[in-house]
């Protein structure tokens, strides 16, 4: 895949298509100033690699769950409709900690399980809240 084709990652399996759920704090824990980060990744995978990503998914989200105190949510969604197709939503304390997450070397292993796996790239897009509950 080429430089073209980026990303970043989730957890845990169940048949409503949830991969990884984890919330760590809410907007009014942050510390005064903070500027969290909002992205989103969004790619297919072959139908016969489901199964594998999902298992790197799961593998990699558990580590960042226990390593990665700055990655505040890390989400991953898979279509019910269509289970190659997944979302992956992820909310850091600030670019700083979005920065470490990517250069980790768990995130480059996970990567390196996925990517080849992903049909038609990744698309990662950023966003600001407008409204929060």
């Amino acid at each position: 895949m080429d430089g073209s084709h980026v990303s970043e990652h989730s957890a845990s399996q169940n048949d409503g298509g949830l991969v990884g759920l984890g919330f760590r704090l809410s907007q009014s824990e942050l510390a005064p100033g903070a500027r969290p980060v909002y992205r989103t990744t969004e790619f297919r995978v072959s139908a016969e690699s489901v199964g594998k990503c999902v298992r790197a998914i799961q593998e990699f989200v558990s580590y960042v769950r226990e390593c990665e105190p700055g990655t505040l949510v890390y989400l991953s969604l898979r279509d019910k409709k269509e289970p190659t197709h997944f979302i992956h939503f992820m909310a850091f304390t600030d670019s700083k900690s979005m920065a470490s997450h990517g250069s980790s070397s768990a995130h480059q292993e996970f990567i390196s399980v996925l990517y080849p796996e992903v049909e038609g790239g990744v698309v990662i897009s950023d966003f600001d809240v407008v409204a929060m509950s």
